[in-house]
């Protein structure tokens, strides 16, 4: 084991605008005398083709290695092969997760068969759970199948954003260098969660957007974000000045920072959102299937999101028209579950981890 040594499994984020981002930031800042290595989502590519086979050699010689000396490991993610793995007891493997707290169900409750099998013998590698919040706790420890005692709930790393003024002033900028012609306008921003069945086939994103623009002045914009599990099917449209498919706009901090307006289902994007304390609409068109045949809810569903749920393009357009938003239940749902420590959830972690340095 290389004490210097740090790995980053970033399989989920392909940006640095994520946990691990943060983290690995926040350490080249400190200028500890560290060494990083990563295995990212590109690097899984395996195959026999010339391109996909050096990946692949990659994979299980060189940044196995890598794992197999590394003294702190970093994921975002579930990284299965190490249900296979076994490491010396004084390696630091610490789960940053994607989100920042969670509505539908996932890992452990809601997996089954090998998959569960493997999720859990893979989790019960980690030293350090970080979560967003005490209230998620709970959640996280069924969800990862790990002892309370591994779960931190000091904050997660990519939340320190939303308490940064100056970045988030770079980020807005940014997004309105790519898009300068929103500058003015009124932005939707539609994020829905992935659906198990749509990893394999391109998402069937049930919501008449052709009535909705049609029903609302040229102000409006929507902005289609795409989950990371099914953005490379790319969504074909025909309204190009009032439908802009940012599914792959790297910056989802920015996204958010330009958006007026949030539409989601059962994302855990509302935990990023509700920082903002503006208005969000829950276009929940497949609630009953979802919650009876698919992942289910932590909550009740309707009672606990912070804003009016909608199951059809019509009512959806009444509530944007209206605009009877009720802000003060985002803000109810922002001092229920932000962090107890605050902002500098980064440095927390850094220190929690790194203590030793």
């Amino acid at each position: 084991m290389n004490r210097k040594k740090v790995l980053f499994i970033m399989t989920h984020d392909f940006h640095l605008e994520g946990n691990i981002g943060y983290v690995y930031n926040e350490l080249v800042k400190k200028d500890y005398p560290l060494k990083y290595y990563w295995i990212c989502k590109n690097d899984l590519g395996m195959g026999v083709a010339p391109r996909k086979l050096l990946k692949t050699i990659s994979l299980f010689l060189v940044k196995s290695y890598h794992m197999a000396t590394a003294n702190y490991i970093f994921l975002d993610n579930v990284f299965l092969p190490m249900a296979y793995m076994k490491f010396n007891a004084k390696v630091k493997v610490i789960q940053l997760w994607h989100g920042s707290g969670a509505v539908k169900k996932f890992g452990q409750d809601c997996n089954t068969g090998r998959l569960a099998r493997l999720e859990y013998s893979a989790n019960q590698s980690y030293t350090h759970v970080i979560v967003s919040s005490i209230r998620v706790v709970d959640q996280h420890v069924t969800a990862f199948g790990v002892n309370r005692e591994n779960v931190y709930p000091i904050g997660v790393p990519r939340v320190d954003f939303f308490y940064e003024s100056s970045t988030q002033s770079e980020s807005l900028n940014e997004f309105y260098t790519n898009y300068p012609e929103l500058k003015n306008k009124k932005k939707i921003l539609y994020a829905p969660t992935f659906r198990d069945d749509e990893i394999n086939t391109p998402p069937s994103i049930e919501m008449n957007f052709e009535k909705l623009i049609e029903s609302l002045d040229e102000s409006y914009i929507i902005l289609l974000r795409l989950h990371p599990h099914i953005r490379k099917h790319s969504y074909k449209h025909n309204y190009s000045n009032r439908l802009y498919d940012v599914s792959e706009y790297y910056n989802l901090n920015g996204l958010l920072l330009a958006s007026d307006i949030l539409v989601t289902d059962y994302s855990s994007i509302i935990f990023d959102y509700m920082y903002l304390e503006r208005p969000m609409i829950f276009y929940a068109y497949d609630l009953k299937s979802f919650k009876d045949n698919s992942r289910g809810f932590y909550f009740d569903y309707e009672t606990f999101v912070p804003g009016p749920v909608v199951k059809n393009t019509d009512q959806l357009i009444n509530e944007i028209l209206n605009e009877t938003f009720n802000l003060d239940m985002v803000r109810e749902f922002k001092n229920t579950y932000i962090n107890e420590n605050g902002a500098h959830a980064t440095k927390r972690l850094i220190n929690l981890v790194f203590s030793k340095l």
